[in-house]
């Protein structure tokens, strides 16, 4: 945090970085999603 990236070629956006709403895309996958009480560690996609 708050340094230079070591790997900037092999940094990835964000998925709300790209415009993609996490939520809804989990939701219509069938994803289950935790609980809002719950900490979401991960969330990824692979496009292709």
């Amino acid at each position: 945090p708050g340094g230079k990236c070591l790997h900037p070629y092999e940094a990835r956006p964000s998925m709300e970085a790209l415009g993609i709403n996490v939520y809804e895309t989990c939701v219509k996958a069938g994803v289950p999603l935790p609980s809002p009480e719950e900490k979401v560690l991960w969330t990824g996609v692979l496009l292709v």
